[in-house]
């Protein structure tokens, strides 16, 4: 295997744990703005309990404080005043549990799957824009974990869905060029992530999704620019350095 060969690998390698970064970067603003919704106390105090045991990662004790919230919740939907917001807690919580790698001891198989349900349901239940944006997404980044292709044609579609309502919401074509990069198709990836930069230039990840498209398509020079963008923004930023040196060896 060639020099670039590995290279190109690594960076999709990379791009498959990057919308599972990014998402745990996005909670803190997603958990702000629960508490300025109409939510009812009882689910309002355990959600807040049970994202605090996220915060200090105590990963299988979680399940113990789902239960509590998850009993709240029911008693919600099954009144006659369901808020629509419930479902979005209920999906992100499980999406959260389901992106992270640290939940494989304690966790059920079967998270992903009723993440995705309560986003479609809130989906059907809330035609306001409140939110929308993040549901498609959550949905789109549950199925792009799976390698099988009609999942993640299925996260395409859901992407696309979300990309002509929200068509400024520029997560959206990122996570797009990723599922693109799983398909192996880095030109196609590389359109997406040009397009997520245009939408918002601040942000280091759609830099580096474009080094790894550009590393799969064998152009070494833009890949090494669009790394040294990514580290411009974020010096820090272990990744866009790692496969930066790798580039360059």
């Amino acid at each position: 295997m060639t020099k670039d060969k590995i290279i190109a690998v690594v960076g999709v390698m990379v791009l498959l744990i990057i919308s599972i970064f990014i998402f745990f970067l996005q909670k803190g603003h997603i958990t702000n703005v629960i508490s300025s919704k109409e939510t009812p106390e009882c689910i309002l105090s355990e959600y807040w309990v049970l994202h605090h045991e996220f915060e200090k990662q105590e990963y299988c004790t979680i399940y113990l404080k789902l239960e509590n919230f998850l009993k709240c919740c029911n008693e919600e939907i099954n009144s006659s005043k369901t808020y629509s917001y419930v479902y979005f807690m209920l999906g992100y919580t499980y999406e959260r549990i389901t992106l992270d790698s640290k939940f494989v001891d304690c966790t059920s198989k079967n998270s992903g799957v009723m993440s995705v349900s309560y986003y479609n349901t809130y989906l059907q239940l809330n035609l306001n824009k409140d939110y929308r944006d993040r549901a498609f997404e959550g949905i789109a980044k549950i199925l792009s974990q799976k390698t099988d292709i009609g999942q993640l044609q299925l996260a395409l579609s859901i992407v696309d869905k979300g990309i002509s309502e929200f068509p400024d919401y520029s997560n959206l074509y990122r996570l797009k060029g990723n599922i693109f990069l799983s398909l192996n198709f880095p030109k196609e990836a590389e359109k997406q992530y040009r397009i997520a930069i245009e939408k918002n230039p601040q942000n280091t990840w759609n830099y580096i999704g474009l080094g790894s498209s550009l590393s799969l398509q064998y152009k070494t020079k833009d890949a090494i620019e669009a790394y040294n963008n990514a580290l411009i923004l974020d010096p820090n930023n272990s990744i866009a350095t790692d496969l930066l040196k790798r580039i360059l060896k």
